[in-house]
């Protein structure tokens, strides 16, 4: 403990001794610190003056500086920003025209996976053709010409009879065609972007039969990246869910709410089963509930 103590003194001794060193090499120059008093002073008087913060200062200095050079050489100071807003905009030309390229080759891809997905929802003769807008980059001081995104402003085309041409996706599709496109865009998005999870609001809306069971199947494909939860009345989407919550309203002193009820095993067959048949439950209908249950995935 001892010799512990003693080396403990030495080291602080030595620290201390360094320190005194160090302070008596200190150059001090109080007419330096002055001036340099003099010109914070200065500048706080500034920012009290014009009520701006040093970095808006300096902006301000910059533009005051550019309108007298515009002043007193007019002529050279508009050359030199002329040339200096071409040299920015060819620049962001190049990279604009790089990422355009780098999209088109994605859409193209994009294109042959949405035709994939579409046929997978019964619609065999689907057209999918994503179009990029023309665009003039000749014009240097045109600014409209660039966007947050690059320059590209893009159409989603379909066509799902043969022989019809495509056209714009908001001309050409029903209810049951959009609900199948945009389920085999969400297909699509959730292997290659996963999120946690993926919410269908009624995207089964004007679809039944054999389309149903397939579009259960595509969302059940989809819950293995995400998670899905689906508002439904179709009773094959229904029935291929892992867990099941029935949602309705009851009237309680002249008030309306609304209720969950999460399904155990029989009371998911039994609603299934007047999803098929309506409010009144047969032993047909709770049959075709199981074997619904036990056949769709």
């Amino acid at each position: 403990m001892k010799n512990d103590l003693l080396e403990t003194y030495y080291i602080q001794d030595e620290i201390r001794h360094q320190l005194n060193k160090e302070i008596n090499n200190i150059d001090f120059d109080e007419y330096e610190l002055n001036i340099k008093i003099e010109k914070l002073n200065d500048i706080n008087n500034i920012k009290n003056k014009y009520k701006k913060t040093v970095k808006e200062l300096i902006e301000y200095q910059n533009k005051i500086k550019l309108d007298i050079d515009m002043v007193n050489n007019y002529d050279e100071t508009l050359n030199e920003s002329k040339n200096s807003l071409i040299n920015s905009f060819n620049l962001l030309k190049e990279n604009s025209l790089k990422l355009r390229e780098y999209r088109i080759n994605l859409a193209k891809i994009l294109e042959k996976d949405i035709v994939k997905e579409a046929i997978d929802l019964d619609l065999e003769n689907t057209q999918f053709k994503i179009e990029f807008n023309d665009i003039n980059l000749d014009d240097p001081f045109n600014k409209s010409i660039f966007n947050d995104n690059g320059i590209d402003t893009i159409d989603f085309l379909v066509s799902f009879n043969k022989g019809e041409p495509v056209k714009p996706l908001l001309k050409v599709v029903s209810g049951g065609e959009a609900s199948r496109l945009m389920l085999a865009f969400r297909s699509i998005f959730s292997k290659k972007a996963k999120s946690d999870l993926m919410i269908f609001d009624e995207i089964d809306t004007g679809v039944s039969g054999v389309v149903a069971k397939k579009i259960a199947k595509k969302m059940h494909d989809i819950s293995k990246y995400n998670q899905v939860l689906a508002i439904t009345h179709l009773p094959q989407v229904a029935a291929i869910a892992d867990n099941n919550i029935y949602i309705y309203k009851e009237n309680k002193n002249d008030r309306t709410y609304t209720n969950i009820e999460y399904l155990s095993d029989t009371r998911k067959i039994e609603e299934i089963a007047s999803m098929i048949s309506g409010d009144k439950l047969s032993i047909n209908a709770l049959n075709n509930a199981k074997e619904l249950i036990n056949n769709i995935k």
